[in-house]
């Protein structure tokens, strides 16, 4: 389960009831299943650097990293977003992750989630953890990709994750080609541009 604490900063007393847990339904051919959602504090604050000031330390898990006053005010479409299936694909990024992205001005909005089976409690069968949220002005360019829809009912049937297809963002606009080896769809991560890292 999400629980952030309020935190008081310059000030401004900050809430982050938009950040709790939640769940929705996802249709797929004839099943639904009950997707559930929960966050990191990575997606309302940054690393420390050397000019941060104690006053924006928030700890979290045993972690203590920087407010960010620009990530928690995105932070806020965040569970109407994903619960919303407003996007067709979602794509590859390292580490075993995915990512999806959001078109905000000035710059896209990457969300970075894990998604996984589990066993069944309750009535949820897939839970996505995000486990990162930021504006990038450098885009990632190419990833791999694959249907949420597809994504969520292969996790909750059990079956391993095996169609990709490389996809060209341009403005996070997507064309997509399928590429097939001899023995069926050619399983690899290819990222070119800038690949981000979970900050």
């Amino acid at each position: 389960m999400t629980n952030f604490c309020k935190t008081k900063i310059r000030g401004e007393v900050y809430s982050f009831d938009h950040l709790q847990s939640h769940h929705f339904d996802i249709a797929v051919e004839d099943k639904t299943h009950r997707v559930g959602v929960h966050y990191t504090s990575h997606v309302f604050t940054e690393e420390i650097s050397e000019d941060t000031k104690p006053d924006l330390f928030y700890e979290h898990n045993g972690e203590c990293r920087a407010f960010c006053f620009e990530r928690y005010e995105q932070s806020k479409i965040l569970p109407q977003f994903i619960a919303s299936h407003d996007w067709r694909y979602v794509y590859h990024s390292y580490r075993k992750n995915y990512f999806l992205v959001k078109n905000l001005t000035p710059h896209p909005y990457y969300i970075f989630f894990k998604a996984n089976r589990i066993a069944r409690k309750g009535d949820v069968s897939v839970v996505i953890n995000i486990v990162s949220a930021y504006a990038k002005k450098r885009q990632i360019t190419s990833a791999p990709a694959i249907r949420f829809a597809r994504l969520i009912q292969l996790l909750a049937e059990g079956k391993k994750n095996q169609e990709r297809k490389e996809c060209a963002c341009t403005n996070t606009r997507v064309t997509c080609q399928t590429k097939t080896g001899p023995a069926g769809p050619v399983f690899y991560f290819l990222l070119t541009g800038d690949i981000l890292p979970l900050l």
